[in-house]
Order: structure tokens, then sequence, then C-alpha cells
């Protein structure tokens, strides 16, 4: 009797307390946005932000047992997978899609509706699992990823893909960011270097298999179950995270609360201003001229945006979206400008590897993946191992200092291919690459998340995938630029050393815009070894372009906290 009497006034207590918590959180909000409102200044802002979480529920850090661990840890990786499967499997099924849509000239906007609905978004996701929840944001996340990917199966023209495939990029960029920051909360410091770079290790793992899964799809049924394939896999994945997912779910506040605590003019312009950055970055010199109106409007509005963007996180928003006190200390500040250098160093090569193959050695598509291979899985490899490592021994700064350093060698090694480089060759050198890429790109992960107290690990996080993804874009753009310009240069060169007969200018278009046009029947046969030898030196100082981008990995690396995660024995 005692026992139950006991009980119901524990439930008794407990129900008063969230009440009054509930009362307390209404009351704290609205007399903190009555102060910052009033103009008070950046520190006092941050006290009453303390004072504001302080008073929050108890947002559940439940220990799962290892089966639901591993269970939600599946359904995680199979939709980070999907995700990034998605991105890669899209360009085998290009010529059937333009072939349907007759509607060539917009295919590069697949790619590129995708990339910015990836990037613009991703910060966001971070503060909005803060505020709602880790559990309703991930299933926010594969909800707009699974609509976009039922959209694109449906689509009835190439404005409809379009704008699905962007639906697509906003949704799969909040599933990647978001499950890492999941997998943050339901293991120890300890042990996330381990389970994250097995997420990591999807993207590698799709670009393997993307290319060969799209082949198959697209020749046995058709390109649109491309993305219906999304949906049985998106499908599971929401249902694990549904009934298994139980982390930071008990905020009792009300969303008056949690609305007001959203940055929605800081979401609106760095969106906003996002878009307008990476549309003229990536299509400038392809889709536009660098110096035409459209990429000068567009770069202009965004650096308005952005700087309006900067001005509202600190003097106007409650909440910031992004707090800047997280780039006032080098140790905050150095894994974001690292993370920004290594995605220009990455892509790169990734890019035009396959390509390398395709022009120089006349491989067709599969065969050249298969060519690319060392780099694939020399790059999954060390990702995983680096896991490992940081999760054994504590110490990441080492590695991504040898990572940066070894992927520069390889860069280097690259740069020195041609036409008559042996098979051991270009896979020694692949494998070098691929190894130093691999060694970095889980240890600037941790060197950003340890850089920051637990409050600021969702953001940190999401900011990662943001920065590299924005570096990412910037490194294509420099050196696709870079490569097309000495293509062109080459050309010219070689045909006016061979007294080509015909429009110089005109076959300078058509191999720039198609090297593998090389060896089309129009060429006479005499001038095909020294085009092919003229995209070698396109490509070699293609590849030399990037190793200052992995010197300034390294460089901004040197910044980054020494301080080796501490161990729990």
């Amino acid at each position: 009797m005692s026992d139950t009497v006991s009980e119901k006034r524990t439930d008794s207590q407990l129900n008063d307390s969230g009440n009054k918590l509930k009362i307390s959180a209404d009351t704290i909000i609205e007399t903190d946005i009555s102060k910052l409102e009033k103009g008070d200044n950046c520190e006092s802002k941050e006290k009453d932000l303390d004072h504001f979480h302080s008073e929050e529920t108890i947002e559940s850090s439940i220990e799962p047992s290892k089966s639901q661990f591993l269970i939600v840890f599946i359904g995680l990786f199979l939709i980070v997978f999907m995700a990034a499967l998605d991105s890669n499997i899209i360009a085998i099924a290009i010529p059937s899609i333009s072939k349907e849509f007759q509607s060539l000239s917009e295919v590069p906007w697949l790619f590129t509706g995708f990339l910015v609905g990836n990037t613009a978004f991703v910060p966001s996701y971070g503060k909005l699992a803060d505020i709602f929840g880790r559990k309703a944001m991930v299933i926010t996340a594969v909800t707009i990823f699974e609509l976009g990917s039922l959209l694109c199966g449906f689509a009835v023209n190439m404005k409809m893909l379009i704008f699905a495939r962007t639906l697509q990029g906003v949704g799969g960029g909040g599933v990647v960011s978001l499950s890492l920051i999941v997998i943050s909360d339901m293991v120890s410091v300890q042990e996330r270097p381990k389970y994250q770079s097995i997420i990591s290790a999807a993207f590698g793992v799709a670009t393997i298999v993307g290319p060969l899964v799209g082949g198959i799809i697209t020749e046995t049924l058709t390109w649109r179950w491309n993305f219906f394939l999304n949906l049985p896999f998106g499908l599971i994945a929401a249902v694990v995270c549904l009934l298994f997912m139980n982390l930071r779910e008990l905020d009792r506040r009300s969303w008056r609360v949690k609305l007001v605590r959203v940055d929605f003019l800081g979401t609106f312009l760095l969106v906003s201003g996002v878009v307008m950055l990476l549309i003229p970055v990536q299509g400038g010199g392809t889709q536009f001229a660098w110096d035409s109106p459209t990429v000068i409007t567009m770069l202009s509005i965004s650096g308005v945006l952005l700087i309006l963007f900067v001005y509202s996180q600190w003097k106007w928003a409650f909440e910031p979206l992004i707090p800047l006190r997280l780039f006032s200390n080098r140790h905050t500040a150095a894994p974001f400008v690292s993370t920004f250098f290594f995605g220009m160093t990455v892509t790169p090569p990734m890019f035009y590897t396959p390509l390398y193959f395709q022009i120089i050695l006349n491989h067709d598509p599969l065969a050249a993946g298969e060519d690319t291979l060392p780099l694939l899985l020399s790059t999954i490899v060390c990702v995983i191992f680096s896991g490992m490592f940081i999760a054994k021994t504590g110490y990441y700064l080492p590695l991504l200092l040898f990572g940066s350093a070894t992927a520069g060698v390889g860069m280097f090694l690259l740069s020195t291919m041609d036409e008559y480089s042996l098979v051991w060759q270009r896979i020694v050198y692949l494998i070098i690459s691929g190894s130093g890429m691999g060694l970095c790109i889980q240890t600037i992960l941790i060197a950003c998340q340890l850089s920051v107290e637990e409050k600021d690990l969702s953001i940190v996080t999401a900011l990662k995938s943001f920065w590299q993804t924005i570096g990412s874009v910037f490194g294509l753009a420099i050196v696709s630029t870079y490569f097309n310009n000495m293509l062109g240069s080459n050309i010219r060169d070689v045909l006016i050393e061979q007294n080509w007969n015909g429009s110089i200018q005109t076959l300078v278009d058509t191999i720039s815009s198609n090297p593998l046009a090389i060896r089309s029947s129009n060429i006479p046969s005499e001038l095909v070894a020294p085009l092919v030898h003229a995209v070698v030196l396109a490509f070699q100082k293609t590849f030399l372009i990037c190793i200052p981008f992995a010197g300034l990995t390294f460089i901004s690396a040197l910044f980054c906290n020494w301080k080796p995660m501490e161990m729990k024995r």
C-alpha cells in the first residue's frame, strides 16, 4: 500500500514538475526575447541563452541496448547509403532521361539542383535537431528524400525532374548530417570515431556500386526505377527510427516555445545566400559565362544576403542558427577551414580520374569505373581504419596531418600519369591518393566535434558537412575552369603545329565540350595521338592544382587542438 501511495506521489510530483517546467520555459523565453529586443549585447545574449537552456527539460541520453543500437545503426547506414547511391546512380541514367524528355541542355541542372538542395539546408538541420529532437528531424529528412524520389519516378518533364532532384537533395543532406549526429548521441565519445567512420564509408561503397546498379536497373527496367528503389529502403529506415530511436525526445515545452527558438530570418538569409552562391559557381564556365550578367548579379546578391545573415546572427537572432562564437578561437575555426580546403582537395580527383581512363586510355565507362577502384577502395579502407585507430588511441590530429600530406603526394603522382603509364604505376598512385583522402575524412569530423561543448555538437557536425560541400563546389569550379582553358589552349597549339586546314576554333570548341570526340571519325588518324597528348597535359596540370589545396588542409590542421581525445579505461 505504501508503495502504491509512494508511486502515485512520485507521478504527481513529476507531473507538477513538468507543468512548472513548461511554465518556466515559456516565461523564460518571453523574458529573454524581451531583453534581446531591447538590444542586449552578445555577451548578455550568451548568458541569457545559457540560462534558458539550463531550464530545459532533461533531454534523454538513454543508453540503448546493444540490439536496439544495432537496429538503429543499420537503419541509419541504409538510408545514408541510399542517399549517397542516388547521387552516383543518376549519371548512368542520363542518356535515357535526356532521350525521353528531349532536353539534353537541362541535364546539368539535375546535378546542380541536388547539390544546391543538399548544401543549403544542412546547417538548419543541425539547429532544428536541437529544438525539435533527433527523431523528428531524421524522419522529416527521410520523408523529404522519399517524396523527392517519388516525384522523380513520376516526373513528366525535365523541369519537374529538376525540382524533384532538388527536393531529394534537401532530404539527402539532412539524412547524412543527422545520422552522424544521432550516432554521436547514441555512443560514447570514444566509440564515435568507429561507428561514424562506417557511416562515412557508405559514400565510398555507393560510389563503387552506383554505376553498376544504375546500369542494370536502366537496362532491365527503366530509369525511373533508379528513384523508386529508394522508397522501400527509406520506409524501413523511417520505421526503424520511429520505433527504436529514443534520444532527446523528452522536451515537454510547448510548440510555441520551440517555434520561437527557430531563427526563421537567419535560415532564410543563409539558404537564399547559399543558393545564389552555388548556382553561378557550379554553372560558371558551362551553363553561364563567368562574366555574364547572370553570374555577376547572383554573386552580388549572394554577398549581400550572406553579410545580412552574419549581422542577423550577431545582432538580431535570439538563438542564432550558427553561433558566431564558434569562429572566435582557432580550435573551433581551424577544423572548419581545414574541412573547406579538404573539400577542394578530394572532389577533383574523384571527378577527373574516371575521365582520364575514358579519354586517354579509351576505356568505356564501366571499365573506367573498374580502373578507379584502387582510389575508392583505399579511401574506404582508410576511413574505417582511421575511425578504429582514433577509438583505440585517442589521437586524431596526426592522422589528419599525415593524411593531407599523403593526399598532396598522391596528387603529384597523379600529375605524372600519361598515356604510357604502366598499370602498376596507376594502381599505386591511386592507392596513395585514396589513402591520404581516407585518413582525413573521419579525422576532420572528430576534430570539429571535439573542439566544442556537447551543446554545440549537432550544429558543428552539420557545419562540417556544409563546409566540405562548399569546398567541393569551389574546388571543382576552379579546377574545371583551369582544365577547360588548358585543354582549349593545348588543342589549339596542336592544330596550329599540325597545319590543320579546317576551322581551328570549331574543332577546339567541339573537343573542349566533349573530349571523347578526339577519337571520332571526323578526326584524321594522324591527329589522334597529338590530341590525346594535349588532353594528357591538361589532366596533369589539373592534378597539380590540387596540391596547394592539400597543403592548405595541412597548414590549417596545424592550428587545431593537439590535445588527444580523452580515453576512459
